[in-house]
């Protein structure tokens, strides 16, 4: 059973799994009354570097359609783009657990504690997702075929060497080929203006 080195605030992957596949599952049956499930094109939970908190997000077809610096895809494939952040109280118990274990941390036990913490907070919300994708909540395979799911973070490395897997993980062949594709386009459009940037500076 893997756990972090936090003390008395030590938490299970298994039990930190459960606890967010919980909150996740509430929060997005609210969206889902709220909006209406036909009109939601992704779910996601997002969190940050330091992983001490995390929430809920939707993003819809209408924010998609409505985007104007880039693509639809450019839309459901950036979590931090979405449209709908849920600011309940549903992840409450989840993001007080995860401060505690964070506020545990203590360099002088462990130099390589946080590191540790992030990846067992990673790890839990995406095997949290994948439960909820297990038990049908995202629909069947037709149905995710037009859905992303994802665990992301706001601002990190892991967007390179760690969301490709866990796009992998929890979604349909089909739509992470397209998550593939959508990469690719970003990494030529990088070449292209490193390019340039080449030719100016030869000038």
């Amino acid at each position: 059973m893997k756990e972090t080195n936090m003390g008395s605030s030590a938490m299970s992957l298994e039990t930190l799994r459960d606890l967010i596949a919980q909150a996740a599952k509430c929060a997005f049956v609210a969206v889902r009354e709220e909006l209406g499930e036909a009109n939601i094109a992704g779910y996601a939970i997002l969190s940050h570097d330091c992983a001490y908190s995390c929430t809920p997000v939707v993003v819809t077809h209408k924010a998609m359609t409505t985007y104007q610096h880039g693509s639809a895809q450019d839309v459901l494939f950036s979590v931090v783009e979405w449209d709908h952040y849920d600011n309940s109280e549903r992840f409450a118990q989840v993001n007080d657990v995860l401060l505690a274990m964070y506020e545990a941390g203590d360099d002088e036990i462990d130099d390589q504690w946080h590191e540790k913490f992030r990846e067992l907070v990673f790890e839990a919300n995406v095997q949290a997702l994948e439960h909820l994708v297990g038990e049908g909540f995202f629909g069947d395979q037709q149905a995710r075929n037009t859905l992303f799911v994802l665990f992301s973070l706001s601002d990190s490395e892991t967007f390179d060497s760690h969301e490709p897997q866990w796009v992998a993980r929890l979604n349909t062949a089909q739509v992470t080929q397209q998550n593939a594709q959508w990469r690719e386009t970003l990494d030529t459009g990088m070449d292209d203006i490193e390019a340039l940037i080449k030719q100016l500076n030869l000038q």
